[in-house]
């Protein structure tokens, strides 16, 4: 039933409508499928190219700014509170575990690089 509402003109009307009742500075997206779901919901949001996080680069990010709600939207291409379970095992292409993504430590660093990328996003645009 959810992704029935999701998927339906009132779902998406309803939620666009919403965002603008809230005092948002931002909005973040987490995994890739609800960053292209808001991307065909939000028509008015530029997006730069998605580009991985340094020593992290199987964590994917892409910035935009919703013209629409005059906010910024970060797209997350993970989602933090999976520790990466969904990558198994494996190890990235610099030998670092997916699980260390999801620890204490591998989550601020991740946020950490997401705020740095995120101000040179503004810096750029100013």
């Amino acid at each position: 039933m959810r992704q029935e509402l999701e998927q339906s003109v009132f779902g998406q009307t309803f939620f666009m409508k919403l965002l603008p009742l809230f005092s948002l500075h931002g909005i973040i997206l987490l995994g890739r499928e609800h960053t292209d779901r808001f991307r065909k919901l939000d028509s008015s949001t530029v997006w730069e190219d998605p580009v991985p996080l340094p020593d992290y680069p199987d964590a994917v990010v892409e910035f935009g700014y919703s013209v629409g709600l005059d906010l910024p939207v970060i797209g997350l291409h993970f989602k933090p509170g999976e520790q990466f379970l969904g990558l198994g095992s494996r190890v990235d292409e610099n030998g670092r575990s997916h699980g260390s993504y999801g620890s204490t430590n591998g989550l601020w660093e991740i946020g950490q690089h997401v705020r740095e990328k995120l101000e040179a996003f503004y810096e750029a645009e100013d």
